[in-house]
C-alpha cells in the first residue's frame, strides 16, 4: 500500500492511538523515564515535559543496559522488554498470517513508537492525518504538492522551538559558560 494512500495514513494514525492507550496503562514502569540518571547541569531539562526527548531517553535507557548488563534492569522491565518483542515479532507477522484482516492489524513501527513518544504526539499524528484526509477529499491537487511538506515543516518547525525554548529559559547561563563567564 502507497504510503500517501488514505489507508495508510489513517492506519499510522490509528496505530499510534492504540500503541498510547497501551503505553498510558503501563505509564509507571515506563524505562525510557525510569533508568535515566541525572542530565547533569547542562542539560537538566532533557526528560521533563519542557523537554521530552523520548528518543534520547530510549537510547540512555539501551546503553544503561547494555554497559551494565540486563541483569541491572528491575524484573517488570525484563518482562516488558520480553512482552515488546513478542507484540513487535507478532505484529510483524500478523499480516503474512491473516491476509484477510491485513488493513485491521496495526502496524508494529507505529505501535513501537507510541510506546516512545508522549501520548500526546500520537495525538497530533491524528489530527494531522484527519486534516490531511480532508484536504485530500477536497482539493485532491492542492493535497499531494503540500501534505508531506508542510508536515515535514510542522515536525521540524516543532523541534527547533523547542531547542529555542530552552535556550529562551537557559539563553543566560548557557552564554555566561560559552562566553568563559
Amino acid at each position: 500500500m502507497p504510503i500517501g494512500s488514505d489507508r495508510a495514513q489513517w492506519g499510522c494514525a490509528r496505530d499510534l492511538i492504540v500503541g498510547d492507550v497501551v503505553d498510558l496503562e503501563l505509564a509507571g514502569v515506563d524505562l525510557t523515564q525510569d533508568e535515566i540518571g541525572p542530565a547533569g547541569t547542562n542539560a537538566q531539562v532533557l526528560g521533563t515535559d519542557q523537554f521530552p526527548a523520548p528518543a534520547a531517553q530510549t537510547w540512555s535507557a539501551v546503553a544503561i543496559a547494555l554497559g551494565q548488563g540486563l541483569s541491572s534492569l528491575e524484573s517488570i522491565k525484563l518482562w516488558l522488554i520480553f512482552a515488546g518483542g513478542v507484540v513487535g515479532v507478532l505484529l510483524t507477522f500478523a499480516p503474512v498470517l491473516l491476509p484477510k484482516y491485513q488493513e485491521y492489524l496495526p502496524s508494529a513501527s507505529a505501535f513501537g513508537l507510541a510506546w516512545v513518544f508522549p501520548w500526546y504526539h500520537g495525538l497530533l499524528f491524528f489530527l494531522g492525518a484527519l486534516i490531511a484526509l480532508l484536504l485530500k477529499r477536497r482539493k485532491p491537487k492542492l493535497a499531494e504538492e503540500f501534505t508531506l511538506p508542510v508536515a515535514s515543516g510542522v515536525v521540524a518547525g516543532g523541534s527547533l522551538m523547542g531547542v529555542v525554548l530552552v535556550f529562551w529559559a537557559n539563553g543566560g547561563s548557557i552564554l555566561n559558560k560559552l562566553l568563559g563567564g
